[in-house]
């Protein structure tokens, strides 16, 4: 008998909470789903429109406890109406498990304990010092939603920073430690040449928002302008064209600003991606980039360093510091070729050793349909 499944997504973009999502669908279609998305519009939807497709607005935990009141009296406490949505259509339907995406989006938890249903929630941020997510008033209520559901964890560096910050013995949880997979192939299609030092493009994919850290590479790129006029910067992703404005003093065509582009397309333009962030559990865009042998810039405010070397897979930059990043730009432009073949070699190996794909695919088989 086929399983029922509502997977609730916490938004319609392109970020990579949302490419996860695309691919726990794509390994559901042989199962009855129903996908829950808050916008009609942006790279999820577009996605999967052609899918069964509701439209309902979540409830989120994000920001100060201050920041949370305002915010639900304003426009949350409109949304309960959508509440008694999900449980008409979870009833009607007989949805046997629901999937969450983010921890900020408690809808699932809401709807499993209600209604006593199975909550798989898959928690791909990480509680730093530069990001918290949510007010600490908010910890016994994810304390207790925690304990309720099962876990994925996109590293175990996650794991281990929401034990420590909800105080939970992780062996009381039911989890998985589940890395995400890697849809961009290993091949030499988008990226079959070195480039010379004026004419290299530095990119960003993602969303416009605080923790992205944007203004960091905006200001660093504005004086590299100032040593090589003829680089660009292409910066893709939510509400990216609300930053022209940065950009008054700057000629057009040094710059792009997209709010949407495919990122095959992104990746073929693009010869140094960087990647600001003041909070990064797992970059897929970085570890995309380094699978297509595009020499990446990444904060050290990642998981990743645990896995890659500075100056061996990657180059490493404080997110806080504007000078290291400009440093660390103009030494790859000025030793381009040196560091794209060594970073070549060197995350060859690395996806060799990590078979993310083979181990994700196992591993969210036997979470969903006990394969």
């Amino acid at each position: 008998m086929k399983k029922k499944f509502l997977l609730i997504s916490h938004s319609s973009g392109s970020g990579g909470a949302e490419t996860i999502f695309l691919e726990v669908v794509k390994l559901l279609r042989t199962e009855e789903i129903i996908i829950s998305l808050p916008k009609k519009k942006g790279f999820l939807y577009e996605k999967l429109k052609d899918e069964k497709i509701i439209i309902l607005k979540n409830f989120t935990i994000y920001g100060n406890l201050y920041r949370m009141i305002v915010k639900f009296f304003l426009r949350d406490i409109f949304y309960i109406n959508d509440l008694f949505k999900y449980i008409k259509l979870i009833k009607k339907n007989r949805i046997n498990v629901i999937y969450s995406s983010s921890v900020t989006n408690i809808q699932g938890a809401i709807l499993s304990i209600i209604l006593k249903k199975k909550h798989i929630w898959h928690i791909h941020e990480i509680t730093n010092s530069n990001l918290n997510w949510f007010d600490k008033k908010f910890d016994i209520l994810y304390k207790f939603f925690f304990n309720k559901a099962e876990l994925i964890f996109i590293s175990k560096e996650v794991l281990e920073s929401w034990s420590k910050r909800l105080e939970i013995d992780k062996n009381n949880l039911r989890y998985k430690v589940i890395k995400n997979p890697v849809k961009i192939k290993w091949n030499n299609e988008i990226k079959k040449k070195t480039k010379k030092t004026n004419e290299i493009k530095i990119g960003f994919l993602g969303s416009n928002d605080t923790n992205k850290n944007l203004i960091l590479l905006i200001n660093s790129f504005k004086k590299l302008l100032l040593i090589n006029s003829s680089l660009k910067l292409i910066l893709v992703g939510k509400n990216m064209k609300d930053l022209e404005k940065e950009f008054k003093d700057i000629a057009k065509v040094k710059y792009e600003l997209f709010d949407y582009k495919e990122a095959e397309s992104f990746y073929k333009e693009i010869d140094i991606v960087v990647v600001p962030s003041l909070n990064e559990s797992w970059s897929l865009v970085a570890v995309e980039a380094m699978a297509l042998n595009i020499p990446v810039i990444l904060t050290k405010e990642t998981t990743l360093i645990n896995y890659l070397k500075d100056e061996e897979n990657v180059l490493l930059i404080n997110p806080n510091s504007e000078n290291e990043l400009l440093e660390k730009l103009i030494k790859l432009i000025e030793n381009y070729e040196y560091y794209y073949k060594k970073f070549k070699k060197n995350n060859k190996l690395f996806f060799k050793n990590n078979k993310f794909n083979i181990n994700f695919m196992k591993k969210i088989n036997k979470i969903f349909l006990n394969k």
